[in-house]
């Protein structure tokens, strides 16, 4: 295996660990006891470091082991937020990208050809795209305190946060998502090469102060709205049920929903 080099921030307990491709990054977690992060793992890595002083973690692109599986031939994706695919990948694994059967995939179906992708989203765009929405699990609120962190460090531009996914491609293929780092205006990625240099977080910022005004310094709400973004994501694929008529009505339905399944979760 290649050298991984490994960066540490200040007295934050955690690190970013460099390797010269994917695999091998996930191999030297293995090593630890550790796996990837998902990719809403990171997103909220980087508001919680930010929140307490420390943007290192915007300095440096972050992989994950979120899959983005891509339809051969085709501009249909799914999105699955913990890829066993990824987590499991052999050391010595030298491609670009896993090949999959994409119709055994249990993930969530998207089109790119239904909203913008590769292209630069303004701060509404963002918190309507559904990839973007995906990635981070349903957890809107997460997702708009990232946004706001991102747009402001980049001075409020017109547009940021593209969301890159392959289309028509020969053969489908299983990639692994990552996020940019604020120099790339904190693209996602969706199309980069697994057997291409890799960079993970080790381990989890921890909260130096607790103040107000964010739910992210308070371990116990993350750990709720992390709950919520797994229910929300398991009805997502309801929604389709959902006519302009029937929208108010849905969504009292799907608030309800949620709300039994929290209260049976927690006993």
């Amino acid at each position: 295996m290649a050298a991984v080099a490994q960066q540490q921030a200040g007295n934050l307990n955690y690190e970013v660990i460099k390797a010269n491709t994917y695999a091998q990054g996930v191999a030297k977690l293995r090593e630890l006891g550790e796996q990837p992060k998902t990719f809403k793992e990171n997103i909220e890595a980087r508001v919680v470091a930010y929140e307490n002083s420390d943007k290192t973690l915007f300095d440096t692109w972050l992989e994950s082991c979120t899959a983005v599986v891509n339809k051969k031939m085709s501009t249909r994706f799914q999105i699955v937020s913990l890829s066993t695919e990824l987590m499991s990948i052999p050391a010595n694994f030298n491609k670009s990208f896993l090949p999959v059967d994409y119709d055994t995939v249990q993930g969530i179906e998207l089109d790119s050809s239904n909203q913008k992708y590769d292209q630069g989203l303004t701060k509404d765009e963002v918190m309507d795209h559904a990839g973007w929405l995906l990635a981070v699990e349903a957890d809107a609120p997460l997702l708009k305190t990232y946004r706001d962190i991102v747009f402001a460090e980049l001075g409020n531009p017109k547009t940021a946060m593209r969301f890159y996914v392959r289309q028509n491609n020969g053969q489908d293929e299983l990639r692994a998502l990552f996020v940019n780092d604020l120099d790339y205006n904190s693209n996602a990625g969706g199309g980069g090469n697994l057997n291409y240099s890799g960079s993970f977080l080790r381990g989890s910022p921890v909260v130096r102060a607790k103040k107000s005004g964010s739910a992210y310094r308070n371990p116990a709400m993350t750990e709720e709205r992390r709950l919520e973004g797994k229910i929300l994501e398991a009805l997502a694929p309801f929604d389709q049920l959902k006519s302009p008529a029937t929208t108010k009505l849905y969504d009292d339905l799907k608030q309800k929903a949620l709300q039994e399944l929290k209260k049976l979760y927690h006993g």
